[in-house]
């Protein structure tokens, strides 16, 4: 009975308070904002002269940590996060994460072996590459595969 009316004590103190009735609309103005500033930055920049390029490197300005830490994070999600330390601790065993570590040296070889040889010949996505190979027909093929898929 007594956590009842405590529950209904919170919540009464927590319904009256200002904070809570302005949220809302601080969380859309902060929205709105922040719409409107990605707007100016983006008319703000430079046009691009390669899209391919630019979208799939970066222009290759980007510095090796920000493109090292954009494939760190892109591997991260909660099934690492939670799932797998999970299995590590119902295992009682590393043996759970052993290939997740093993994909680091993965990622380096193909940083260092695979991918250089592919942009030197300015192939910077797979049909790209299967046209370079092939020919337009298998190129097409593999485009419309991938749409299909997604």
């Amino acid at each position: 009975m007594l956590s009842n009316q405590l529950f209904d004590v919170f919540f009464k103190t927590i319904r009256d308070c200002i904070w809570f009735q302005i949220f809302p609309l601080f969380l859309f103005l902060a929205t709105i904002s922040v719409a409107i500033a990605t707007v100016f930055i983006v008319r703000k920049m430079k046009k691009s002269t390669s899209p391919t390029e630019e979208y799939f490197t970066g222009g290759r300005a980007l510095s090796w940590p920000i493109i090292g830490g954009s494939l760190l994070l892109t591997n991260l999600s909660t099934e690492q996060l939670v799932g797998l330390n999970g299995d590590v601790f119902g295992d009682k065993a590393l043996v759970g994460i052993a290939w997740e570590a093993l994909a680091a040296f993965a990622m380096i070889a193909t940083a260092l072996l695979f991918l250089p040889p592919l942009f030197s010949k300015w192939l910077y996505y797979n049909p790209s590459i299967f046209g370079k190979r092939f020919d337009k027909m298998t190129r097409s093929m593999v485009r419309v595969c991938f749409y299909l898929a997604m």
